[in-house]
């Protein structure tokens, strides 16, 4: 399956592609997206626009699965529902490729009326015309008489009363069924009882009719009874807001429980396992360190007991270090005191030999000991690593120009200052190869004062032992 990793180098088609993987699942996406934290709105965007674009004609060719992600599943419904429409009166192509729901669903009711205002409001062709494309009679003369009345809000009140009587052959059982509804809301008391009424007949109960049934009906109440039933209107919407709310609450609990779960498994991997860092233990399971301390916020942040699991393990390993740094450090100071035997005799102890002993840096294990051994060892150990303190690494350029520069060691001067003749020892490529050898098989850090102890050593023949090393390194693979 495709990733989001190169999300902004994706073609169109390729971003496409990803969704159909995931079955064009709006949770499974946006998973993805979480995953890869990118806008799961620019996914969806580019994906929609390709498909508008390239790969099909018009909504009406389009799956469902693919119409209630781009848009959602109530706009699907209104293009299945007049699809039969759509195809024997066609919209133009652009208005089915917008984006904007409101904009596609009002061009398809424009039309929609548009049709039937051309054949006269004939009732036996709307029954034939409705039975033939599946949608309900009565929902069509009703958005047909409303879509009138909504086009002629400038007609007078008193004029009405004629604009009702215009439709009355179409809309007699529709019009008493609303009204009906309206003169019990008007009497409701409790909002219990408005929302039940509401709820019975919700496709009924539009602000849009309020002034046309007041007119009809109460024209002596007329500014009281439209302001009564938008009042009851604001009631129901309110209770219908705060559903939605609560649905948003509820989603948004599942996703954070959903992260949390997540985080839990990865950051409990990283605590059962033996992984001392968290960078070894995300790059041996194929995730990035960023994605770790992503999810193990977000434990923190509510406070799970896996982050205070997570805790304890760091302050574990630290104890650990710790503990080790102390053992090493005993056996590092005997030797800073006594020395070390190279080839049967006793030489200081330098560089070399401490990263022999062990791989942390002289400076770390110095913080470690501080506090916990006397003044004069921390001094003594102070005036070892101090020594080195200007020590670097050494990048390949250097390190090429001291392998080609000429090397001679031990040259002894006579008694008027001037140098003996081939009194000291040159190092060859071939020994300089050596050390480069040595270090690398024993995991030792390429400094620049480690390269000079090695020279001497070499020099002495105190670097290489019993062991006859094999010339492993070549130029350039260090």
């Amino acid at each position: 399956m495709s990733t989001f990793k190169d999300i902004f180098t994706c073609s169109d088609e390729e971003i496409y592609q990803i969704c159909k993987d995931c079955d064009f699942n709006r949770e499974n996406i946006m998973k993805y997206c979480g995953v890869y934290r990118i806008s799961f709105s620019h996914v969806l965007y580019r994906a929609r626009y390709y498909a508008l674009d390239s790969k099909y004609q018009s909504l009406l060719e389009m799956p469902d699965e693919e119409l209630d992600l781009f848009y959602n599943e109530s706009f699907r419904k209104i293009i299945r529902k007049y699809q039969l429409f759509i195809a024997e009166v066609p919209l133009s192509l652009h208005s089915l490729k917008e984006s904007d729901i409101k904009d596609i669903w009002q061009e398809i009711q424009n039309n929609f009326v548009y049709y039937f205002e051309k054949i006269g409001y004939n009732k036996e062709i709307i029954e034939k015309k409705c039975k033939e494309w599946n949608i309900p009679y009565q929902e069509t003369v009703d958005l047909i008489a409303r879509f009138y009345i909504n086009s002629n809000r400038k007609v007078a009140r008193e004029d009405m009363k004629t604009i009702e009587k215009k439709f009355s052959h179409l809309t007699d059982k529709k019009m008493e069924i609303t009204y009906d509804l309206y003169e019990k809301l008007l009497k409701a008391k409790t909002r219990e009882e408005i929302i039940e009424l509401a709820e019975s007949s919700i496709q009924l109960f539009r602000s849009s009719s309020f002034s046309d049934f007041a007119t009809i009906h109460h024209n002596n109440e007329l500014e009281e009874v439209t302001a009564n039933l938008k009042s009851k209107l604001a009631i129901y919407n309110d209770y219908k807001k705060q559903l939605q709310e609560d649905k948003m609450k509820q989603k948004a609990i599942q996703t954070k429980n959903a992260q949390i779960k997540l985080g839990r498994e990865i950051v409990s991997g990283f605590i059962t396992s033996d992984f001392q860092t968290v960078k070894d233990y995300c790059r041996e399971n194929g995730f990035s360190l960023k994605k770790f301390q992503y999810y193990l916020k977000i434990l923190q942040d509510n406070q799970d007991s896996c982050y205070e699991e997570y805790q304890k393990k760091l302050l574990f390993i630290k104890s650990q270090k710790h503990e080790q740094c102390m053992k090493v450090a005993d056996v590092i100071l005997d030797k800073i005191d006594h020395g070390v035997v190279v080839n049967g005799e006793y030489k200081e102890f330098d560089l070399v030999d401490y990263y022999l002993i062990t791989k942390i840096p002289p400076k770390v294990l110095f913080q470690e000991i501080k506090g916990e051994r006397d003044v004069e060892t921390i001094k003594k150990f102070a005036r070892f690593y101090t020594s080195y303190a200007t020590d670097k690494m050494l990048n390949e350029r250097t390190l090429n120009i001291l392998l080609e520069s000429r090397e001679v060691l031990g040259v002894q001067m006579d008694s008027s200052g001037e140098m003996i003749p081939n009194s000291g020892k040159e190092i060859k490529l071939e020994e300089k190869y050596q050390i480069l050898d040595f270090l690398s098989q024993n995991n030792i850090p390429l400094t620049y004062d480690v390269y000079r102890i090695c020279l001497h050593r070499i020099a002495n023949s105190t670097l290489i032992k019993e062991e006859d090393h094999q010339n492993t390194y070549r130029k350039g693979s260090f």
